[in-house]
């Protein structure tokens, strides 16, 4: 495959619709030919609340606008400031999500089956916007996935900050 062409048809998905919804599920359906992917879930952890505020969601057969708060627990918002990632990655994938506070606390509360997920973090100017988490629900990811995910990242950055005005 060719990363280019990957690049550009991944590019007009990701921003090529001004429904953030509908732009992750086009994105989920052109994904699936290259990683295991069930759901995308794009969210930034809210301060104020100290919880996780998911913006949108998309599987192949649906996708949503959400504006939902998940409550999570102390340990939860230890991690859900992102620092416990590694320093220079953009893309982390998360091999055991249920022993994970934050993942186990979004799984459960959306009710979603998880085998491995992978969270990218989106970035802009030093301002941490949020994370786009990918799920899949009986595979897992590789760092190959990982890779591939991570060449996105800026698409993404630019469809976050256009939801997040």
């Amino acid at each position: 495959m060719e990363t280019s062409y990957f690049f550009r048809k991944a590019t007009m998905r990701i921003c090529g619709n001004l429904d953030i919804e509908v732009a992750l599920r086009s994105t989920l359906l052109f994904l699936r030919d290259y990683i295991p992917l069930d759901r995308i879930f794009l969210q930034y952890y809210d301060q104020n609340y100290r919880a996780m505020h998911t913006i949108a969601m998309a599987t192949a057969n649906e996708c949503k606008k959400m504006d939902s708060l998940t409550p999570l627990s102390k340990q939860a918002q230890g991690s859900a400031d992102l620092k416990e990632l590694p320093f220079g990655k953009d893309v982390v994938i998360i091999t055991n999500p249920y022993e994970q506070p934050i993942s186990r606390e979004m799984l459960l509360f959306h009710n979603v089956p998880c085998s491995s997920l992978m969270v990218m973090l989106l970035q802009s100017e030093g301002q941490l916007l949020g994370a786009l988490v990918f799920i899949a629900e009986k595979e897992v990811y590789t760092p190959q996935h990982e890779g591939l995910v991570a060449i996105l990242k800026e698409p993404f950055v630019i469809a976050m900050s256009n939801e997040r005005r």
